[in-house]
């Protein structure tokens, strides 16, 4: 049964990060590069309730995966176990708090293109913005460690 669990928590961590890496690195960047601002932004404002969820969802499965598959004495238990919890966490936060939040301003804002830099709700939109990335970059290099410890023979 562990083996189940750990292919399980094997699979969690591929599509997570694997998952980032694709829409981080390969479709948000198409995006903006093939449309508009407003319009890359409207699709990936689209995308965004669907994403996080997911990544809550998959972040938790693997949670419960590891503690299925990992007896508590392991020598990384204690690493893997609030790396994971850390990453949950984070998700919950950018889902729940982050996003709306993002997302009422990006609606308060309308457009990208005719709102300029300095006025407050467009500041306000690039503080959270940041935040999110940073967290997002938290939660992607959290699932990178995670495939290390995993590929070491003593976890």
């Amino acid at each position: 049964m562990r083996r189940i669990f750990f292919f399980s928590y094997l699979l969690c961590l591929a599509l997570w990060v694997g998952g980032m890496a694709g829409f981080a690195f390969l479709v948000t960047p198409q995006l903006f590069l093939q449309l508009d601002r407003d319009q890359a932004a409207h699709i990936v404002g689209f995308l965004f309730p669907l994403y996080y969820p997911l990544m809550v969802g998959i972040s938790l499965a693997g949670v419960v995966s590891f503690w299925a598959s990992h007896p508590k004495g392991s020598k990384s238990y204690k690493i893997v176990s609030s790396l994971l919890v850390l990453a949950v966490g984070i998700n919950l936060y950018q889902w729940l708090v982050l996003f709306p939040q993002t997302a009422q301003l990006a609606q308060e804002i309308g457009s990208f293109l005719n709102t300029p830099k300095d006025n407050p709700l467009r500041q306000a939109f690039t503080r959270l913005h940041i935040q999110a990335n940073l967290l997002g970059l938290v939660v992607f290099v959290d699932g990178l460690l995670l495939l290390f410890f995993a590929s070491k023979k003593e976890v």
